[in-house]
């Protein structure tokens, strides 16, 4: 089920636990809203805490969806790593992980 913004239900508690987890227990999540694109789900937020504030965004493959080609965010993970270190002016990935946990696919 989605909310009026984009943000499937359940959401905000599951980025909200991974943040807790990350960044610790007096974490906040605001301004979080689903991206626009059609290849894979990515949502934009600000993490807020004692120690950073920063903006990220996140990015999911769909559920179901084989994790292949585009909808692998993992090797998305890779190649942006790549072309960073290279002196490509793309964004810094700050987290990944195949652990499904959080979000129920990689991230």
């Amino acid at each position: 089920m989605m909310t009026e913004e984009g943000i499937e239900s359940g959401f905000p508690r599951r980025i909200g636990d991974w943040a807790t987890a990350h960044y610790g227990p007096k974490t906040e999540i605001l301004n979080l809203r689903r991206m626009p694109g059609n290849s894979g789900i990515s949502y934009g937020f600000e993490v807020h805490s004692p120690q950073v504030d920063e903006p990220l965004v996140l990015r999911l493959a769909p559920s179901g969806v084989s994790r292949k080609r585009n909808a692998d965010v993992l090797r998305q993970v890779e190649v942006l790593r790549a072309m960073h270190a290279e002196g490509v002016p793309v964004p810094e990935v700050r987290w990944s992980s195949e652990d499904t946990r959080w979000f129920g696919v990689p991230f």
